[in-house]
């Protein structure tokens, strides 16, 4: 794993209360927060933290491969789970949902266009099943 960051005097990477924050909040998470959710929860329980400390920790635990950055809508967002998923994204709501694998699974290649690929994230686009019950009750009470 990578390790990124200011290190103490005998070279292990510095832990600060703000970091470790930021990591259980992520980790808690499963709704994909933007930087600035992720902000507003660390200010839970540490009120003071600033705005540069948490995108600093973000963009540290994401180049440590603590936490990767999910590839949806306008705005970056986080995951703490590494394992292969794929997501979906409700264009009514904004919710950013985990999808297993092999829901619509398709071989990766090992190379496409002559790039060698590492790997393959799809994100599905529609409405979610919350947004898709309320479409119906409202369309119910008409």
């Amino acid at each position: 794993m990578k390790q990124s960051g200011r290190r103490s005097s005998d070279g292990v990477p510095r832990h600060t209360r703000q970091l470790d924050a930021t990591y259980q909040v992520l980790q808690l998470a499963v709704d994909h927060p933007t930087a600035d959710q992720v902000l507003a929860r660390v200010r839970k329980s540490l009120p003071s933290v600033s705005r540069g400390t948490v995108y600093r920790n973000l963009a540290k635990l994401v180049g440590d491969g603590r936490l990767r950055l999910v590839p949806v809508g306008r705005v970056a967002r986080y995951d703490a789970r590494l394992d292969s998923h794929d997501h979906f994204m409700c264009g009514d709501c904004g919710a950013v949902l985990d999808v297993p694998l092999g829901t619509a699974a398709e071989s990766t290649p090992s190379s496409l266009g002559g790039h060698a690929v590492a790997g393959v994230t799809r994100t599905y686009h529609g409405r979610c099943s919350a947004c898709t019950r309320d479409l119906g009750r409202e369309g119910a009470g008409r």
